[in-house]
């Protein structure tokens, strides 16, 4: 298994501290020490490691109005690559605007970041951004434990998030197409999103064109899903009776479940205190992360 410190000192620092989302916000932001070098915007070029898909052009051209007065106020920070140019690790956006705005050089801070550690500083900096695409932070969240080998307390950690956070944002990456494209094109809220995963993928569609023609907020949403478990009609959805008592307590269960697990979860009961519990996954790879997290030690079989 890869071990933290081979990220190097800089990352091996991040996950040691009492305080990692501070030492991260230094490790990114322009140091006393550094100096700032200004760097023509044709020897740059975006990191392939960058998590964002997408940039509003219009807030581009904000920054880029207000650089044009002001000038780039915080330096962007740049690796060296094999072939005398320079790659962002952080601030594409800060790089876009300077463009736009007609600029040749940029203010930069040149650091000699390891393949690993740029790749992890560029998409843990991309993932603290509040405008970046929910979708996009997930799948960067789950590349980053992934590639690194990190669990999920751990990175939450480093961000410092909560694990029930990190795990309620992981679980985007299973909602049916018709939910990212809404979410995509800011038609429903990452709240919404987060709620229909919870939902069979037959049904998340169906909700999700209710929030869009009824504009049902996240509280909205929930009340309409528990009241209903099936709907027979556009306009008029069907009310489902509880038919013991202990379905809601079962009902909560199997979510907080999933939501743990990362995967499709069947919970049966027969009121009489006997059931059983069934885990799907599509891969082995999922297979192994339910056993990683079932603390069942591999060496047993």
């Amino acid at each position: 298994m890869l071990k933290n410190k081979s990220l190097g000192k800089n990352m091996d620092r991040l996950f040691k501290s009492k305080d990692s989302a501070k030492i991260l916000g230094g490790f990114i932001a322009e140091a006393n020490h550094e100096s700032v070098k200004m760097i023509s915007l044709e020897h740059i070029h975006p990191s392939v490691h960058q998590p964002r898909t997408e940039f509003d052009d219009l807030k581009i051209q904000e920054l880029a109005n207000s650089i044009k007065n002001q000038g780039v106020i915080q330096p962007i920070i740049l690796k060296a690559d094999n072939h005398g140019a320079y790659v962002i690790i952080a601030g594409e956006r800060r790089y876009r605007a300077a463009r736009e705005a007609g600029l040749t050089k940029i203010p930069a801070i040149i650091r000699s970041y390891s393949e690993k550690e740029a790749s992890f500083v560029a998409l843990v900096e991309n993932i603290q951004r509040e405008d970046l695409n929910p979708i996009d932070k997930a799948e960067a969240l789950s590349r980053i434990i992934a590639e690194y080998r990190l669990k999920q307390q751990e990175l939450a950690q480093v961000l410092g998030m909560s694990r029930s956070q990190l795990t309620n944002t992981l679980r985007l990456l299973k909602v049916d197409e018709s939910v990212r494209i809404a979410l995509y094109n800011k038609l429903i809220t990452e709240g919404h999103a987060k709620v229909l995963a919870g939902l069979p993928l037959e049904d998340q569609s169906f909700y999700c064109q209710k929030i869009e023609q009824k504009g049902l907020s996240v509280r909205q949403l929930e009340d309409l899903v528990l009241k209903n478990k099936t709907h027979q009609s556009e306009d008029q959805l069907v009310c489902a009776k509880q038919t013991r008592n202990n379905s809601t307590y079962f009902d909560k269960l199997k979510r907080l479940m999933e939501e743990f697990f990362l995967t499709k979860v069947d919970l049966s009961d027969n009121g009489k205190g006997k059931g059983k519990v069934v885990f799907y996954y599509d891969s082995y790879e999922e297979l192994n992360g339910l056993i990683d997290k079932m603390a069942i030690e591999k060496e047993m079989f």
